[in-house]
């Protein structure tokens, strides 16, 4: 739960900070590119076919915008660690819930009353031998004594 929320701050922060160079450049009057490089080439093709994409590397524009890729990768990267999290806790909160607390205690009960009855018939088993041994006992000094008697 603690790394879930970490994760949201982190998240959080990575949008803010997506979201601060777009301001930022909007706020100076600049807008960001909407086309890249061999889009705008293809928009505009009127003959000239020349890649500028090195020399864009230099301006602040392109740096930022490598900045904001750079930003809206470890913003995928944390928000899929957050739904990882997300799910473990949802894993665990079904694992120590309520539901399956109340069917290992129906289950211990269960096997409880199991044992009881298993020990009851062996009690039973055993009572019964004990009858029967006496029962062949008495029956030995009988005939042992009706021997003696002739």
């Amino acid at each position: 739960e603690l790394e879930a929320q970490r994760l949201s701050a982190e998240v959080a922060s990575l949008r803010e900070a997506v979201e601060q160079p777009k301001s930022q450049a909007q706020s100076r009057g600049m807008e960001a590119p909407s086309l890249a490089a061999g889009e705008f080439a293809a928009e505009n093709s009127d003959g000239w076919d020349f890649d500028f994409s090195e020399d864009q590397n230099d301006k602040p524009e392109a740096r930022q915008s490598s900045e904001i890729k750079r930003l809206k990768a470890d913003l995928a990267v944390a928000a899929g660690r957050l739904a990882h999290a997300e799910i473990e806790l949802k894993a665990e909160r079904v694992v120590h819930g309520d539901g399956v607390a109340n069917a290992l205690r129906a289950e211990v009960t269960s096997l409880s009353q199991a044992l009881t009855r298993e020990r009851q018939d062996r009690e039973r088993e055993a009572e019964s031998l004990r009858q029967l041994v006496q029962e062949a006992k008495d029956s030995a000094r009988r005939a042992s004594s009706g021997l003696e008697d002739t």
